[in-house]
């Protein structure tokens, strides 16, 4: 006969156990930046006259190091097996190193993430899918063979829908993609300045220290080399008394003032700055009616707006390049700050603006056209 055991007693149920736990919401925003670019670094095709016109153009990036282009997801095989970028074969770049921040050394041995390579970044209009009609595209390659990288398994050829390039030059070239600098209209006087002055420079040495006429026989053992050694209050013992003719410098720096005034008068007449202007020549605003003294500030001034002006048109491209970057891959609202207000923007509800034309404004006169132009700026 089987014997009925006892049931034990459940066990008791676990009690709650409470946490404290702290969240953090982490989101990352999109920032457009404008980088400018070093003349060397940048190229366009011959004979381009703008750069939206222009069937292509390339930028070599070099600041971007090893470790930072494979995290941006580039091949990690092909990027080692680039070259170390030193710059010690471009001229402007050794020109622009005033502290020897280049390098000549290879760097891969101290630490091969940290190195720098050299990558090129192509904009070429060209019929990739062969269906007759020229695109835009965005061609990444590296190395001395120019091989194209990939990115995710694919090769970096990217559709894009315009040049992400704005230029803009103070003295422009008509028909020409390359205009002229400040400083290609003062160089050459500059040099000019800088042979005259060492000209009159070496004029006054040699009237410091003159060439002296010794004849042979008022010459004695000791006469060439006490020449020789030229000091204040030295001895020259010669055979002769008076046997030493000192040659007479002729004096050429009356010659030479008047011309570097000249080149003075020649560089205000290309830049627009005059001494007037600048407030250094006291003496320049004497005995001048107020009307005079105003006519020529007006005068230097208008040469300077119209500077401004045309470096203001480079201003407008790169708005124009930010508002399409900024509407293209801005996917969702913001708030922002303006004028001490916090309001919601969406990119995505922007007008596209292909109908509109930006034009700076032509002021007037006085201050009123940089408003206008920083209002537009603003916009």
């Amino acid at each position: 006969m089987a014997i009925p055991m006892p049931l034990a007693p459940p066990a008791p149920a676990p009690l709650p156990v409470s946490h404290d736990v702290t969240i953090v919401t982490t989101r990352k925003l999109a920032q457009a930046r404008v980088m400018g670019v070093p003349p060397e670094e940048f190229g366009i095709e011959r004979g381009a006259r703008s750069i939206p016109d222009c069937n292509y153009c390339f930028h070599e990036v070099v600041t971007r190091t090893a470790a930072q282009l494979i995290a941006e997801g580039f091949d990690q095989e092909q990027i080692q097996s680039l070259n170390d970028y030193t710059g010690t074969t471009e001229i402007e770049t050794l020109a622009r190193d005033t502290v020897d921040e280049h390098f000549v050394f290879n760097s891969g041995g101290l630490n091969s993430a940290a190195r720098l390579v050299r990558i090129t970044e192509h904009y070429v209009r060209m019929d990739y899918e062969g269906n007759g009609r020229p695109s835009l595209y965005q061609v990444i390659t590296g190395g001395e063979q120019c091989e194209i990288l990939r990115k995710g398994g694919k090769e970096c050829i990217t559709p894009f829908d315009m040049m992400p390039f704005a230029a803009t030059t103070p003295v422009p070239v008509t028909h020409r993609f390359f205009g002229r600098s400040i400083a290609d209209l003062v160089m050459p006087l500059q040099r000019e300045k800088t042979a005259l002055k060492r000209g009159a420079l070496d004029n006054l040495y040699l009237s410091n220290n003159p060439r002296v006429e010794v004849a042979e026989s008022n010459a004695g053992p000791s006469t060439l080399d006490d020449l020789l050694v030229s000091r204040p209050g030295g001895v020259v013992r010669t055979k002769t008394p008076g046997g030493l003719n000192w040659q007479v410098v002729p004096d050429i720096t009356t010659s030479i003032y008047p011309m570097l005034q000249y080149l003075d008068a020649e560089l205000e007449m290309r830049t627009g700055l005059a001494k007037q202007t600048q407030g250094i020549d006291a003496d320049a605003l004497q005995n001048q009616s107020a009307t005079a003294v105003a006519q020529v500030f007006s005068a230097s001034q208008m040469r300077i707006k119209l500077i401004a002006r045309i470096m203001a048109e480079g201003v407008r491209d790169i708005f124009s390049l930010l508002h399409g970057t900024i509407r293209k891959h801005g996917q969702q609202l913001q708030t922002v700050r303006l004028r001490n207000t916090w309001i919601n923007i969406d990119p995505r509800g922007w007008k596209t603006r292909d109908d509109m034309t930006i034009n700076v404004a032509l002021g007037s006169g006085g201050k009123r056209g940089f408003e206008n132009v920083a209002r537009i700026i603003r916009r």
